[in-house]
């Protein structure tokens, strides 16, 4: 998925089908209990009527800046292809 429309799009179509979709970011603090710029984690987890699921995360490089829409995007590509 290339666009924010796309994402927001495939959420929607997962949800009307009767889908829960969770989205749960982490983010790194410093030992000073600063939050971190850099790193972190999204996931993405799509729970079933029957109370089946499965999730997919993305995980941000200690060197990269922490970008929520980036997270979600990779997450939920990585989600579908494992359902697919």
């Amino acid at each position: 998925m290339k666009s924010k429309q796309e994402v927001l799009n495939k959420i929607a179509e997962l949800k009307s089908a009767g889908y829960k979709v969770e989205i749960r970011h982490f983010r790194e603090y410093s030992e000073e209990g600063e939050l971190c710029p850099k790193g972190g984690e999204t996931s993405v987890t799509i729970v079933g009527r029957d109370g089946s699921y499965k999730s997919a995360s993305a995980r941000c490089s200690e060197t990269e800046p922490f970008c929520k829409s980036l997270g979600i995007r990779i997450a939920l590509g990585r989600l579908l292809k494992s359902i697919s």
